[in-house]
């Protein structure tokens, strides 16, 4: 048995001891005293859970249109979920009080990147801005295919007569925006806030952010400098402002042809559709609006946006404070257009290390945290404490090569030549490496003693809760006799002689990633003592900046769909400006641009199949990538959290908190079970 699989069978008998096994004994995650935790994945800063000092919210005047920026570190308390073995019985009860009845906690892994909906493409950044902004419009409930209005009064359809599919194949959308939406600042939204909310993103059109999902859809490019080149900079941006523009009190959105996802990639929890104060952003710096000098704005650095560190949104509520690398501090927004939120103040702190975690959700300090799979059986026993499990989720993990690594000041790649003491910047384009790399995962010892049983191997690049996936499609197995033929053709037969050394990076705390690392690492290391592999954790900010700088030969990260659609994963897996594509250089090693795009507007059901399987089997014959996990969600929460709500597109752990209290016996939105076959929940 793998070395790197075994603590997974020990972890309840070592649970007290703090001590994982690892083959041989190595620590675990160091286990804080109760009265202190880590708040920072980055450093860890001491201070008693217990004992929050909670600062006064205070709201702006209605005349203050400069919103909160964040200052001063807080604290936060963390909700969790974890899930029940079959055969469990007589779970644990909570008979205590309800601790900070107005104060929600989360203690997660992640920490912010950015608060700017226009450059914030992660998940942890995400659940902050969706708790601040609202959208023209939301899912209902749990579902992914029925919308309701939000800032919108309606939502656009041929039957309203607000969506229209013209003779000439273009498609118009009208949004009836609500009246009387102030933002937290006291200004009233307006169309044209919500008009250059959407036209600001496209300009900024940064390679990190989310851009591409709306210029593909109406202007018919993944970058908007694509298009300046193309037609010249004052065209482009006409074409921009023609493509989103008021008409009275409506939006409308103009569509080269028709989009059958857009609703889906503009609902609420889709983060770049948040609407943002035009006003605030032109005052502190942000694009004014204006074609004659947009090429300022194109591009430029996250921290350099307007909204990097600040909020000034229409939603529930409002920013108080980020803390890189510690905690965001929201406070409840008691203006807001739908009646105000039940929790007075929500904590999210960072807190890479489980044993913390845990000690804070088991003393009540924290209402939800984030519980990696291998840590599961710790949890059992814990009074108050419950887990809502086998959710769908829309996601997966893979491990992604670089096939163009920077070589300057990079510490990765150790001599940056075939020299046994490094690799060269192209060393992944060779097809031999790669299914080297694939045939020496081992899929099933990982999924069943990692994952439990509660994730399978995906296909592809697809996962397998969406449609066109071929589930026939080959998949690459552990093979150690296969890897070692591949390594020994790799390179014209030179890598085996001379070996190589690297690093694998991953983000800090997450523990399934530092296991896939790891056994990636010794059963390499096995096949040759000149291979060497170095395996090293970031903290997650650290780590979004360092992949997306391109600097990591090989890293293990994944993709949380944006919306219900298979164009979401192949386009972001394979097309040359996908957010994982364009990082690892895939264009090295195959161009499929023009397919995936046919495949995203192909109307024909049968079509589009075909185009979608014959990726699927491009990227196996390719071996692009090592795809390790297909996913199910898994929560853990305090018992006395009531009225929390799921949707699989939803970012994060905590998701939306508008509707959410604390209360003793609480319940979660029974449209959890009832909307969403197999979801469950337990008490331990």
């Amino acid at each position: 048995m793998n070395r790197t699989l075994v603590f997974v069978l020990v972890l309840a008998a070592l649970a007290v001891a703090g001590f994982l096994i690892y083959k041989s004994l190595a620590p675990a995650p160091t286990t804080q005293p109760a009265t202190s935790q880590q708040n920072n994945q980055n450093q860890a800063q001491t201070q008693n859970p217990s004992q929050t000092q909670q600062p006064t919210t205070t709201t702006p005047p209605q005349t203050n249109t400069t919103p909160s920026q964040t200052t001063q570190p807080a604290t936060s308390n963390p909700q969790t979920t974890t899930s029940t073995p079959a055969g469990d019985s007589s779970p644990a009860v909570y008979t205590g009080k309800v601790k900070s009845p107005n104060v929600f906690v989360q203690a997660g892994i992640a920490g912010v990147n950015t608060l700017d909906p226009a450059h914030s493409y992660d998940t942890a950044s995400s659940e902050i801005i969706m708790n601040i902004y609202d959208n023209l419009i939301a899912f209902d409930g749990p579902s992914t295919e029925k919308f309701v209005p939000m800032l919108a009064t309606s939502v656009p359809t041929v039957e309203n007569e607000l969506l229209k599919l013209n003779a000439d194949g273009t498609m118009m959308m009208t949004f009836p925006i609500r009246s009387g939406v102030k933002f937290q600042s006291g200004k009233e939204m307006t169309p044209e806030d919500v008009v250059y909310s959407f036209q600001r993103i496209m300009i900024h059109s940064h390679p990190d952010s989310p851009a591409w999902i709306f210029l593909e859809d109406l202007l018919g490019v993944e970058d908007f400098g694509d298009l300046a080149a193309k037609v010249g900079d004052d065209k482009a941006c006409q074409m921009l402002i023609d493509s989103v523009h008021v008409d009275g009190q409506n939006v409308i959105f103009k569509f080269p042809q028709p989009s059958a996802t857009f609703l889906s990639r503009i609902a609420h929890g889709a983060t770049w559709g948040s609407i943002t104060n035009k006003e605030y952003v032109i005052a502190h710096g942000g694009w004014d609006g204006k074609c004659e000098d947009w090429r300022k704005y194109y591009q430029i650095d996250k921290e350099k946006l307007p909204l990097h560190a600040a909020a000034d949104g229409t939603g529930p509520f409002k920013l108080e404070r980020w803390t890189p690398g510690e905690v965001t501090v929201l406070v409840k927004n008691p203006d807001y257009w739908r009646g105000a939120a039940k929790l007075d103040r929500v904590e999210f702190r960072v807190v890479p290390e489980f044993g913390t975690r845990k000690l804070m959700i088991q003393q009540g300090d924290a209402d939800m945290i984030d519980v990696p799979r291998p840590y599961i059986s710790q949890m059992k026993g814990l009074a108050g404490v419950r887990t809502i499990y086998d959710m769908p989720l829309i996601a997966d993990t893979t491990a992604f090569f670089n096939y163009d690594i920077p070589t300057e000041g990079n510490p990765n790649i150790g001599t940056a030549r075939m020299d046994g003491q490094g690799i060269p910047p192209d060393f992944f384009t060779d097809v031999d490496v790669r299914k080297a790399f694939n045939y020496s995962f081992n899929w099933k010892e990982f999924l069943d003693q990692i994952y439990l049983g509660e994730a399978t191997q995906p296909n592809g690049p697809i996962p397998s809760s969406l449609p066109y996936v071929n589930k026939e499609n080959p998949k690459y197995f552990f093979d150690s006799k296969q890897a070692e033929e591949h390594f020994r053709k790799a390179w014209g037969g030179k890598l085996w002689d001379l070996g190589f050394k690297f690093t694998i990076i991953y983000n800090e705390g997450n523990e399934q990633r530092k296991v896939a690392a790891e056994m990636l690492k010794e059963n390499i290391e096995a096949l040759n003592d000149k291979f060497h592999i170095e395996v090293r954790s970031e903290p997650s900010s650290t780590f979004l900046d360092d992949f997306r700088s391109r600097k990591v030969p090989l890293w293990i990260s994944g993709w949380q769909s944006d919306f219900p659609d298979p164009h979401n994963f192949i386009q972001p897996y394979m097309h040359s400006q996908g957010a994982h594509a364009v990082r690892e250089s895939l264009k090295k090693i195959g161009n499929f641009d023009n397919e995936i795009i046919a495949a995203a507007h192909e109307t024909d059901p049968a079509k589009r199949q075909a185009i979608y399987y014959h990726l699927q089997q491009e990227a196996y014959d390719l071996a692009i990538d090592i795809f390790m996990v297909d996913l199910t969600d898994r929560e853990w929460q305090r018992t006395w959290v009531n009225g929390w709500s799921y949707n699989p597109i939803w970012p994060g752990t905590v998701r939306y908190l508008y509707g959410v209290s604390k209360q003793d016996n609480g319940q979660i939105d029974p449209r959890i079970l009832t909307d969403m076959p197999g979801s469950k929940t337990d008490s331990w």
